[in-house]
C-alpha cells in the first residue's frame, strides 16, 4: 500500500513539475518574442534534433537580414533565395559563434517546435568578439607590411575583410591615410594601397627558341619584398604562371609568345586569398566559401623591354602608325574553381593532399578512384600527379584535355607535365556535383 502510495506521489509530482516547467517556457516565449529583448527563431519537425537545427537557421536567417540591410546589400524574399540565404547564414554564424544561445523546445501534436533565442546583450558581445578579430587580424598585416612581407599583409587584411561580415556596425580601424569609418571599405582600400606601393622593374628581355625570359625586382617603398604571389600570362594554350616569392629573391618568368613591340606591359594578378591556408582557419574557410564572388581585383603592370628591337624601328613604327598604342598582354586569368578544388591545388606536400582530401571525402564534397572509369560521368573529372612527396600538379579533365587547376595550362596528356626522374603516383578524383 505505502508502494503505492510512493508511486502516486512522485507521478503526480513529476505532473507538477513537468507543468510547472511548461508553463515557465511558455511564459519565457512570451517575452522572447513580445519585448524586443531578443533575437528568435522558430521551427516544427518530427524530429526533435531537426526543429532545433532548423529554428537556428532561421534565427540566423534574422540576423543576416540585420547585417546585409546595415551594410547596404539587397534581400530577395523570393522561397528559394530565402533558403539559399538561409543556409548562407547559417555558415555564417556557425564561423561567429554566438554567445549565450539556447533553444526552447514544445511538444505538440506528435511534433517538435523549437524556439531559438539569443538576447540582445549576448548578440552584442558576440559581435565585439568578431570585431576584435577584425582589430587583431589587422595589427598582424600591419606587423607584416612594415617587415616587407606583403604576401602576408594582403592576406591577413582579406581575412579580415571576410571576418567583416559577421556583425553589425561600424568599425573604425585607424588605418594610416584613411578616413573610412566602415571597416569593410577601409581594408579594401588599405590593400589597393599596398599594392600600388609595389615598384616592380623588369630586366632586358632575353629570347631562347621562342620564349621571352626576364627577371623581375619587387621593392616596396625602397625595400626589397619579402614574401609575395602573383600570376601573369604566359602565351596563348600555354594558361597563367603563378610564381612565389619567399626572402626577398627576384622572379624570374617566362612568356610563350614573340613580343612585335619594344615596350610591351605585362599585367601581374596580386594574390591574397591563399585558399589552401585556409585549413587552419576553419571560420575564414567558410567565410571565404560564401563571400568569395566579393573580388578585390589587384593588378600591377610591369613594362617588358624587348632590347633586340632597336629604339629606331619603334620609332618608325611611332611614325606609321601614330599615335602608337601599346597593347599590353592579356591578364591572368581569375580561378573559377570550387572551394575544395582550390585548397587541393594550393597544397605541395602529398601528405597533407591527401589528409585534406581525406576530409572532403569524409564530406561527402569529393570521392576517389583508381581508374577514370570508375567516375560518374555527371561528375567533375580531376587528376592528383604525385613525384616522390610532393603534389606535381591537380588537373582538371574535361575528357579531351587536362587543364591545370592553378595555372590554366591545357595539355593533351597528363604525362606531359610530370617530372623527368622520380617516383610517380596518381589519384583520380570526383566532385560531386549538386
Amino acid at each position: 500500500m505505502k508502494t503505492t502510495t510512493y508511486s502516486i506521489i512522485i507521478l503526480l509530482l513529476s505532473i507538477t513539475l513537468s507543468y510547472a516547467s511548461g508553463t515557465r517556457d511558455k511564459a519565457l516565449e512570451a517575452q522572447i518574442k513580445n519585448t524586443g529583448e531578443y533575437r528568435w527563431g522558430e521551427a516544427v519537425n518530427v524530429d526533435p534534433e531537426k526543429a532545433k537545427d532548423a529554428a537556428k537557421r532561421n534565427l540566423c536567417q534574422n540576423i543576416w537580414v540585420a547585417i546585409t540591410a546595415t551594410s547596404g546589400h539587397r534581400i530577395t524574399e523570393t522561397e528559394s533565395s530565402f533558403q539559399d540565404s538561409s543556409v548562407m547564414s547559417t555558415q555564417t554564424y556557425s564561423a561567429l559563434n554566438l554567445q549565450n544561445l539556447s533553444v526552447l523546445t514544445f511538444n505538440e501534436n506528435d511534433m517538435t517546435r523549437a524556439i531559438a533565442y539569443i538576447d540582445n546583450a549576448s548578440l552584442s558581445q558576440s559581435f565585439e568578439t568578431s570585431k576584435q578579430k577584425v582589430r587583431d587580424m589587422v595589427k598582424l598585416a600591419k606587423q607584416a607590411e612594415s617587415e616587407g612581407r606583403i604576401g602576408d599583409a594582403l592576406k591577413m587584411l582579406y581575412w579580415a575583410y571576410l571576418r567583416t561580415h559577421t556583425y553589425v556596425g561600424e568599425l573604425n580601424l585607424g588605418l594610416d591615410g584613411i578616413e573610412i569609418a566602415d571597416a569593410r571599405m577601409a581594408i579594401e582600400r588599405k590593400m589597393k594601397q599596398l599594392v600600388s606601393n609595389l615598384d616592380i622593374k623588369a630586366d632586358p628581355c632575353s629570347r631562347t627558341a621562342g620564349c621571352t625570359n626576364t627577371r623581375l625586382t619587387l621593392t616596396y617603398r625602397g625595400n626589397p619584398v619579402s614574401n609575395i604571389e602573383f600570376s601573369y600570362y604566359c602565351g596563348e594554350g600555354d594558361g597563367d604562371d603563378c610564381i612565389s616569392i619567399n626572402n626577398g629573391e627576384n622572379a624570374y618568368i617566362t612568356i610563350f609568345k614573340e613580343l612585335t613591340q619594344r615596350r610591351v606591359p605585362l599585367p601581374l594578378r596580386i594574390e591574397y586569398v591563399y585558399p589552401g591556408e585556409m585549413r587552419s582557419q576553419p571560420e575564414i574557410l567558410n567565410l571565404y566559401g560564401i563571400f568569395k564572388d566579393k573580388c578585390i581585383d589587384l593588378f600591377v603592370e610591369v613594362d617588358l623591354i624587348a632590347s633586340w628591337i632597336p629604339e629606331e624601328r619603334a620609332e618608325e613604327a611611332r611614325q606609321k602608325s601614330a599615335p602608337l598604342v601599346v597593347k599590353p598582354l592579356p591578364k591572368p586569368a581569375s580561378r573559377d574553381w570550387s572551394i575544395s578544388v582550390q585548397v587541393l591545388a594550393d597544397i605541395n606536400s602529398k601528405r597533407e593532399f591527401q589528409e585534406e582530401l581525406t576530409k572532403l571525402k569524409d564530406a561527402g564534397q569529393l570521392y576517389t578512384a583508381s581508374d577514370i572509369s570508375q567516375l560518374s560521368k555527371n561528375d567533375g573529372h580531376y587528376l592528383a600527379l604525385y613525384c616522390n612527396q610532393c603534389v606535381t600538379a591537380l588537373l582538371f579533365f574535361d575528357g579531351i584535355k587536362y587543364k591545370n587547376v592553378r595555372t590554366g595550362r591545357e595539355y593533351d596528356s597528363y604525362k606531359d607535365i610530370l617530372p623527368a626522374e622520380g617516383e610517380v603516383s596518381v589519384t583520380w578524383i570526383g566532385e560531386v556535383r549538386k
